[in-house]
Order: C-alpha cells, then sequence, then structure tokens
C-alpha cells in the first residue's frame, strides 16, 4: 500500500491520464465490470489455500474502504452523476486491468485518495423530511467523515453586514451573554425561504466543550446561559461539530470520536438520527494466516501473563537517564519470552502511563529489562523492534500461538497490527481497522 502522498498524488496523474485515454476511444465496445468475486479469482487464483486466503481477504477489505470512500464522495454533490460514470470507467478500465492483490491496492489505494480529497458542492436547502434509510445512510456516512474539516468550510461564520435588524439584536443579545466564552454564530438556511441562527459556544480551561444551541427567541438565550454556567464537569471534552451535507445541517456530539449524530431539520429542531453502539475490530491485511487474524479481531487469542506489579522500578527524577522515558509512568508489569527468537528468554515490562493534561489520555508501551529481570535495561531502545515503542493509545499484548509469538500494538499511525517475531526481526501479521457501528433512532 502507499504510505507516501507524493506518490500516491504521482499515481493518480497517471490514472488520470489513462482514463482520459480510455474516455478518447468513446465509440469501442466496453466490457463488463468485474463482479467483486470474479476479480477475487482473477487476482487470487483458484485453488484453495492460505496464501489465497489471505489474498482474497486483502482484496475484499480494500474494496470495502473503496466503497465506503465513495458513498461518501456521492453524499459531498449536490448532482453525483458525473462521480457514478467515473467510477464505473474507473472500475472497468483501472482496477479490472490488475492481475495481482498488490496492482488492486495500489489502485484502490490512488483512487481512494482522489476520493477522500474531493471538494464538496452547494445544494439548495432540502425541506423534505429524511426517510428511514437516508436517515441510515447518513448516519453511517456522517460518522466516519463527519470530523471532515472540508464539511465545515461550507459553513462560514455570519457577518455583520449580512444580518437583517432582528438577527442583528439577537446576535448582540447572543454575545453579550457569552462574553467569557468564545461564541461563532451561524446562519443555517434551513428552507429557501427562512434562515435560524446557531451559535457554537467553546467553554472551558484545558479541556474545553463546544455546544452547539439554537438562538432564535427569548427561551433559547435563557436555556444557553443555563448549560453555560451550570459548570457540569461530565460536559467536559465533549464536542459538538455543526456540518453541511448535501443542502442539510447536522450536529455531531462526541468525546474525540463521534458518539451521536443529530439532523437539524426545516424548523431548526435537532432530531437524533442514530448514536454509536459498539466498536467492531475488522481485519485489513493478512499476511498468512487469515483465521488467525480474524481469531485476533474478535478478540478470542489469549495473551501470555503479565507479572504482578513492581513499582520499585520507577526510578526518582533526576537520579538516572532513565526516568524520563518512565515520566508519567503509574504502573509496571513484566513478563519473560523469547521476543526475538534466538531460543533465549529475555524479559521485557510492560509501562502504563497516564496524563492529566488536556482532557487526560493514557497508553502502554514495552520495555526491555536486564538480564535478571530487576531494573531497566540501561539502553531502552537498543536492539528493539519500533513496534515495542510505538504504542500510545492501544493496548498492548504478547500471544504465543504453537511455537510463534506475536505482539499486538499500533503502528506509527495508531492503527492496530499484530506482529509476529521471527528470528530475522518482527514482520506484520495482520492490519485491523476499528469500525464504528451505530444504531439509527
Amino acid at each position: 500500500m502507499y504510505n507516501n502522498v507524493a506518490s500516491i498524488m504521482a499515481a493518480a496523474a497517471a490514472l488520470c491520464i489513462a482514463c482520459i485515454g480510455s474516455a478518447r476511444a468513446a465509440g469501442e465496445p466496453q466490457a463488463a465490470i468485474l463482479s467483486l468475486d470474479q476479480l477475487v479469482a482473477k487476482v487470487c487464483g483458484g485453488a484453495e489455500d492460505p496464501k489465497r486466503r489471505s489474498c482474497e481477504a486483502t482484496v475484499r477489505a480494500t474494496d470495502r474502504l473503496l466503497n465506503e470512500s465513495f458513498e461518501a464522495a456521492v453524499w459531498m454533490l449536490h448532482d453525483p452523476s458525473a462521480l457514478r460514470a467515473a467510477q464505473r470507467d474507473w472500475l472497468r478500465t483501472t482496477r479490472d486491468a490488475c492481475n495481482d492483490s498488490e496492482c488492486v491496492s495500489h489502485a484502490i489505494d490512488v483512487r481512494t485518495y482522489e476520493l477522500d480529497h474531493l471538494e464538496p458542492t452547494d445544494s439548495p436547502p432540502r425541506e423534505n423530511p429524511l426517510t428511514l434509510q437516508q436517515a441510515r445512510t447518513a448516519c453511517d456516512v456522517i460518522s466516519r467523515i463527519g470530523r471532515d474539516p472540508r464539511l465545515r468550510r461550507r459553513i462560514p461564520s455570519l457577518e455583520t453586514a449580512d444580518m437583517t435588524a432582528s438577527e442583528r439584536e439577537t446576535v448582540d443579545a447572543v454575545r453579550e451573554l457569552a462574553k467569557p466564552f468564545d461564541i461563532s454564530i451561524y446562519a443555517l438556511q434551513l428552507r429557501q425561504n427562512k434562515r435560524v441562527l446557531f451559535a457554537s459556544v467553546n467553554h472551558g480551561g484545558t479541556c474545553s466543550s463546544n455546544d452547539m444551541r439554537r438562538v432564535e427567541s427569548l427561551e433559547d438565550l435563557k436555556q444557553l446561559e443555563e448549560e453555560m454556567f451550570a459548570g457540569d464537569d461530565n460536559s467536559m471534552g465533549w464536542d459538538e461539530d455543526l456540518i453541511y451535507l448535501r443542502g442539510r445541517y447536522f450536529v455531531l456530539s462526541g468525546h474525540r470520536e463521534t458518539k451521536n449524530v443529530d439532523w437539524i431539520n426545516p424548523a431548526g429542531t435537532r432530531v437524533p438520527l442514530c448514536s454509536l453502539s459498539e466498536t467492531r475490530r475488522e481485519v485489513l491485511e493478512a499476511a498468512q494466516d487469515l483465521p488467525l487474524c480474524e481469531a485476533a479481531a474478535r478478540g478470542q487469542l489469549k495473551s501470555i501473563p503479565w507479572g504482578e506489579e513492581e513499582v520499585s522500578w520507577v526510578l526518582p527524577s533526576g537520579q538516572d537517564p532513565r526516568s524520563e522515558r518512565l515520566h508519567g509512568v503509574d504502573r509496571l508489569e513484566r513478563v519473560q519470552v523469547d521476543i526475538d527468537n534466538d531460543g533465549r528468554s529475555e524479559w521485557i515490562a510492560r509501562a502504563s502511563w497516564s496524563s492529566g493534561g488536556g482532557c487526560g489520555s493514557s497508553g502502554k508501551f514495552l520495555l526491555p529489562l536486564n538480564a535478571d529481570g530487576s531494573d531497566l535495561a540501561k539502553d531502552s531502545k537498543a536492539g528493539w523492534p519500533p513496534h515495542l515503542e510505538s504504542n500510545m493509545n492501544e493496548s498492548v499484548e504478547v500471544y504465543e500461538v504453537g511455537s510463534a509469538r506475536y505482539i499486538a500494538s499500533a503502528n506509527q499511525d495508531g492503527a492496530p497490527v499484530l506482529y509476529k517475531l521471527t528470528p530475522a526481526g518482527a514482520e506484520v501479521a495482520c492490519r485491523f481497522r476499528d469500525r464504528a457501528i451505530y444504531v439509527t433512532q
């Protein structure tokens, strides 16, 4: 897969040239688009073996990501008909021209990048209510792309010159009320001949919260005042983002991730659409053993048990250069395992840390110990593969499956990964993603 934006853009340009060439051949009969099963059979072969199963898992996973990006792009456009035609042409001339899974993955990476950087277009206000199916689709799309800054750029703050006399009076009252806070006013065009004022109020300190409230009447202002000065600690770090998508406005609520999605209906009322139900781990890539990756995704692998907490390992600050590595660590556990597969067991420590800065954060990482397991090795990074040092938000576990050993951690981008330990070093066995599942209300 492409790990480099420049290489993706270069490949995207090459594909665009290829698409132009195919478009010029307009009188030629067009081949049928391969189904996903046909594509898998073409690039992965027909023999049922572990290599074929891993190839199929990778192709199906990347195709699923592409479909999600395409669906999101469709929702960003007022008229997506041209995009649908371009997608069909790309499937026929680019994806289906591949003869192996690496080609398919590269092509999909490039196309996904293009779709994920498509600029939204404006749409006239949609006054008709959302159907249940539209609500479900909107929730699925918005829960994944709602934090995309492209969607917020479509909602400029209301400028004084654009206000009516009534709106100016309301805005002045809101700004006077919210003097201690950072506030932005938006005029939402919910109907062809009517717009409604909403205020985004940011309050708090290093762990601030952001509330989106309608401010059309005296009752709205009283409610806003009560909520702003209530001092509810449970709201700290809770963000509400306003987005515009295909002629409709939505509010996303949550702490670090979207927990709820509301639709602002033409009357200016927030209507709950869906809420987070669960987070499900999916296999994106299986290098060799697909059943192992699926078991890991379901949490069915049994980790090697860690020893009791050893608080004596934590060194006083300033007495040893190693102590900087342990800044913020509040728990250390240890286990003995042959990490580098040299036939000898090593001691490693799992450090758990937490920070009260901002809205708080926590994580785990691995460190080597001295040969007798009594203290941290002097050079904590020497000879250790990056995956032992990379994790911040993902839990770190060590698994023993048969004679093989694995480490579950996160890569440098924070994505969950399962590494297999070999005499030559660590290699990626599985890549995952965590998908949020939402329930429509």
